[in-house]
C-alpha cells in the first residue's frame, strides 16, 4: 500500500520532466482505451416537441434540436462525473453517441479574482469539461461542459464544412444543437493582426513546413472578462464559468493540432476596467499590473472583432482583444466566439492571416477567401471549410473547426511556441506500467524493498526478478514502515518483520496500517486514527478523524481516505483534518519527497496531488498502490496483476530551463535572509521580467513587472514583510531566461 521514508531535508531539487506531445482528442480517448477505461453510457436528456419552443428559435434555423435535462439524472451524474463516458445526445434523425474524455484545462496555480475588490472567488467545484470524439467518427472534434443547468459545446466532422452547436436557450430551461452555418450571416468578424515592435518579421522567423510535429511546451493564458459580459452572467462566477467553458472549446481545437493551452486566470471586473475595450491601454495596464499568464487576452461584448499583435509570446506585447457575441435573438452563439479568441491567441503565438502574403517559401497567400494583403495573387476559396487564421467565414464555405490551423500556421505556431524560453514544458503525466511475474491483493514499497500479499495471503518478496514468500504469517494489507514491512492479518492483528524471516506481533487492532521513518499509524475500531506511542501504546489522534485507508507524510502526520472516500490531512499543530478538494479516493500512498498519491474511487485511476484541492490524473487503473523511494509507482489492478511504472519521477518539475542566479553575475538579491524588504538588482538586463516569489509548494504568493536597460542596473524593492519565516523562491521569466533565487524570510 504505501513506502517507507528518510529523513531528507533539501533545500532544492530541480529535474525536469522528458518531454512529452499533446494529444488529440481522438488520441485521448484511444489511450483511456487500450489502459481498460470503461465508458459509462450516460442519458442525460430529453427530446422537446419543437412547436412548444418554436417561438424561441429563430427562422433562419433550417436544422436543429431541442432537448432539456432529465433532473434526476443530471443530479446524479453531476455528483460523481465519470472520467471517461459515453454521451448521447439527441439529434436530427438518431441519437448521437460523444465518446469523451474528462478535460483538465486548467493550471495547478489557476485563480479567479474578482476586479476591483480583489475577493478570490472559488472556482464552480460543478463545473465539469471533456473533450472526445462522435463514436465512430474518429477525425471529428467534441468539446462539452456542463455548467450548472446548462450543456456548451461544439461538434465539428471532419467532412462538413459546418459545426454544431450545443447551448442553452434564453429564458428557457431547454437546450438546443444546431448547425453554425445557418446564422453565417451574422459573421462580420473583422480582424486587425498588428505587427509586434519587439519581433522581427514572420518571414525572417519562419520559412515553410516547421520539422516539429507537436508543441512541447504548454502556454498559460490568462483573461481579463470585461463588465458587460460579467453583468450579463449575473456576476463574477456566472462570468468565470462561461468563459471556462469557452476556453475548453479553444484549447480542444488546438489539441486537435497538437497544441496545448492552459487556462491560467480569470480577473473579473464587477465595475468598468481601467483600461476600457483599447487594447493599447490594456497593454499599458497589464504590463504595470502583472498577471499569471504567457498571454494577457480582455474578452468583451462591446467590441467588433478581434485585435492581437502577432508574435507576442515572452515580450510586453502579449496581449489581444476579442468581441464575443452575446447571442443570436435567443440562441447561443459559442462557435462565434470560440472562433474569435482562437484566432487572435493564434496571432500571439505567432501566425499571421491565410490572406496574408507570407506563406509558401515564396511570400503567397493560402487562401483566398478575401482579398490578400501584401499585392499577390488571389488564391481559390478552399472546399470544405477554411481554417482557424482565414477570413473564410465571411463567405460561404465558412470555417470547420477540424481542420484546425492548418499545416502551415499550424507548423509556425508550434515552432514560436517551442523556441520560447519563457514557456513551460508540458508536463508528462502518462506513463506505461511494465507488467511483473506474479499475482497480490495488496502491495508496499520501501527504499529498495517491495512487498506484496499474494492471492493466498502469503508474503513475498520482490528481489528485483521473481517474488519470494515469507514464511510465517497471512495477510490481507501491508505497508513498509522504518525500513522493514508491517502487515494486518485477517483477524486485524498487526506484526512486523525486523528480519526476511521472523515476524514478530505488535500490539493492537487494525483494519489498515502506515508509517514512514519514525512514524506508526493504524486505523482501529470504528474507523478511529490511531498512533503508536511505543511500549505497546497506541494514542487515539484528536480531531475526530475516520478513515478506511491511511498513510503518512515525512513530517509525520498522516493522510487518510476518510469513510466518505475523501481525503484529509492531519494537521498536528491544531489537531485538525484538511479535506483536499472534492476529489473521492479507494486507497492512498506517499513518497519520500511527499507526493500524494491516490486512486480514484471506481475508476482506479492513479492521481497526484499538486496543492490547493488540484489532483492531476496519471494513467492506469489500479485497486491498490504504493510509492517507492526512488519515485516509482507499484499497483496490483483487478484482475491481482502486478504493476511497475518507472516513468515518473518525484522530484520538482521546472517549467523551463533555469539559470541559477547564484552561479551568475546577473542579478543580486539582497538582504538575504530579508525581513521587511526585498531588493532585485539586475545587472545589465536587456529583458521583460515577471517576477513571482512563491512557497516551497509553488503556491506564487507574489508576482511583479520588472523592465530592464541594457545601459544599467535595475532595482527593483520588493515588501516581504507579511511572508512568514521560511524558504521561498524568486523566478523572474523574461524573454530569453528564466532566472531562479532562493531567499530566506526572517
Amino acid at each position: 500500500m504505501k513506502k517507507n521514508f528518510f529523513l531528507v531535508f533539501t533545500l532544492f531539487t530541480a529535474i525536469s520532466f522528458a518531454q512529452t506531445k499533446p494529444k488529440t482528442p481522438n488520441q485521448r480517448v484511444i489511450q483511456e482505451k487500450n489502459a481498460g477505461a470503461l465508458f459509462e453510457t450516460v442519458n442525460l436528456f430529453n427530446s422537446v416537441v419543437k412547436s412548444k419552443v418554436g417561438e424561441l428559435v429563430p427562422s433562419e434555423f433550417k436544422e436543429y434540436t431541442i432537448f432539456s435535462f432529465d433532473k434526476s439524472q443530471l443530479a446524479s451524474f453531476k455528483s460523481n462525473a465519470p472520467t471517461t463516458i459515453n454521451l448521447s445526445i439527441p439529434d436530427q434523425k438518431s441519437e448521437m453517441s460523444l465518446e469523451l474524455v474528462k478535460a483538465r484545462i486548467t493550471t495547478n496555480d489557476y485563480q479567479i479574482i474578482e476586479m476591483p475588490s480583489g475577493k478570490t472567488i472559488k472556482p464552480d467545484d460543478q463545473l465539469v469539461h471533456y473533450t472526445g470524439i462522435v463514436k465512430g467518427e474518429p477525425n471529428s472534434v467534441v468539446a462539452i461542459s456542463f455548467l450548472n443547468d446548462e450543456i456548451s459545446g461544439i461538434i465539428s466532422f471532419g467532412k462538413e464544412s459546418s459545426n454544431l452547436v450545443i447551448g442553452k436557450l434564453k429564458n428557457s430551461s431547454n437546450q438546443i444543437i444546431y448547425r453554425d452555418n445557418d446564422i453565417s450571416h451574422l459573421n462580420n468578424f473583422a480582424c486587425q493582426a498588428l505587427d509586434n515592435p519587439e519581433k522581427e518579421s514572420t518571414q525572417k522567423q519562419f520559412s515553410g513546413n516547421s520539422l516539429e510535429k507537436a508543441a512541447i511546451k504548454s502556454p498559460k493564458i490568462f483573461f481579463d472578462i470585461a463588465n458587460d459580459i460579467v453583468k450579463d452572467k449575473g456576476g463574477a462566477q456566472g462570468a468565470s464559468n462561461y468563459i471556462e467553458a469557452l476556453f475548453n472549446q479553444v484549447a480542444v481545437l488546438y489539441a486537435n493540432d497538437n497544441i496545448s493551452i492552459r487556462l491560467s486566470g480569470i480577473k473579473v471586473w464587477t465595475s468598468t476596467a481601467p483600461f476600457s475595450n483599447d487594447l493599447n491601454k490594456y497593454r499599458e495596464y497589464r504590463n504595470k499590473n502583472s498577471f499569471n499568464g504567457d498571454l494577457g487576452h480582455l474578452v468583451t461584448y462591446n467590441y467588433s472583432g478581434g485585435l492581437a499583435w502577432v508574435n507576442g509570446l515572452c515580450g510586453s506585447y502579449k496581449y489581444g482583444v476579442s468581441g464575443i457575441h452575446k447571442s443570436f435573438k435567443n440562441v447561443p452563439t459559442y462557435s462565434w466566439s470560440v472562433l474569435v479568441v482562437a484566432h487572435e491567441l493564434g496571432h500571439n503565438l505567432g501566425s499571421p492571416h491565410t490572406q496574408d502574403c507570407k506563406w509558401n517559401n515564396n511570400n503567397t497567400a493560402i487562401d483566398g477567401c478575401v482579398d490578400t494583403v501584401g499585392g499577390c495573387a488571389k488564391p481559390g476559396i478552399p472546399s470544405g471549410g477554411g481554417t482557424i487564421m482565414s477570413y473564410c467565414h465571411v463567405t460561404s464555405a465558412g470555417t470547420n473547426f477540424n481542420k484546425g490551423f492548418g499545416p502551415q500556421p499550424k507548423a509556425l505556431i508550434i515552432s514560436t511556441i517551442n523556441s520560447k524560453g519563457c514557456i513551460g514544458n508540458i508536463q508528462n503525466p502518462n506513463c506505461n506500467w511494465s507488467k511483473k511475474p506474479g499475482n497480490g491483493t495488496d502491495i508496499g514499497a520501501g527504499s529498495n524493498k517491495v512487498y506484496v500479499v499474494g492471492t493466498n495471503k502469503s508474503i513475498y518478496r520482490w528481489n528485483n526478478s521473481n517474488w519470494i514468500r515469507m514464511s510465517g504469517v497471512t495477510a490481507k494489507r501491508i505497508d513498509v514502515a522504518y525500513g522493514s514491512p508491517y502487515i494486518v492479518t485477517d483477524k486485524n492483528e498487526i506484526y512486523r518483520n525486523l528480519s526476511n524471516t521472523r515476524w514478530t506481533k505488535v500490539p493492537g487492532k487494525a483494519f489498515d496500517i502506515g508509517g514512514n521513518h519514525n512514524t506508526l499509524v493504524h486505523i482501529g475500531n470504528g474507523n478511529n486514527i490511531y498512533s503508536y506511542a511505543g511500549g505497546g501504546k497506541w494514542n487515539l489522534l484528536p480531531g475526530n478523524g475516520k478513515g478506511i485507508r491511511i498513510d503518512v507524510a515525512n513530517d509525520g502526520n498522516p493522510w487518510i481516505v476518510g469513510t466518505n472516500n475523501h481525503i484529509y490531512q492531519y494537521i498536528g499543530s491544531t489537531n485538525k483534518w484538511s479535506k483536499k478538494g472534492d476529489f473521492k479516493a479507494s486507497d492512498i500512498s506517499i513518497s519520500r519527497e511527499g507526493d500524494v498519491w491516490a486512486l480514484q474511487l471506481n475508476s482506479g485511476i492513479p492521481h497526484k496531488y499538486k496543492g490547493s484541492g488540484v489532483w492531476e490524473k496519471f494513467n492506469g487503473i489500479l485497486t491498490n498502490i504504493s510509492v517507492q523511494d526512488n519515485g516509482h509507482l507499484w499497483g496490483v489492478n483487478k484482475n491481482t496483476n502486478i504493476y511497475e511504472n518507472t516513468c515518473v519521477s518525484t522530484a520538482n518539475i521546472i517549467e523551463a530551463p533555469i539559470v541559477s542566479a547564484l552561479e551568475t553575475d546577473e542579478v543580486k538579491i539582497y538582504p538575504n535572509p530579508a525581513k521587511d524588504i526585498l531588493n532585485i538588482e539586475l545587472n545589465s538586463q536587456n529583458d521583460i521580467f515577471n517576477l513571482d516569489i512563491s512557497d516551497i509548494n509553488g503556491k506564487i504568493l507574489q508576482t511583479h513587472l520588472i523592465d530592464t536597460n541594457p545601459n544599467t542596473n535595475t532595482t527593483k524593492s520588493l515588501d516581504v514583510s507579511e511572508l512568514t519565516t521560511g524558504i521561498y523562491f524568486v523566478k523572474m521569466k523574461g524573454e530569453k531566461k528564466i532566472i531562479t533565487h532562493k531567499i530566506f524570510i526572517e
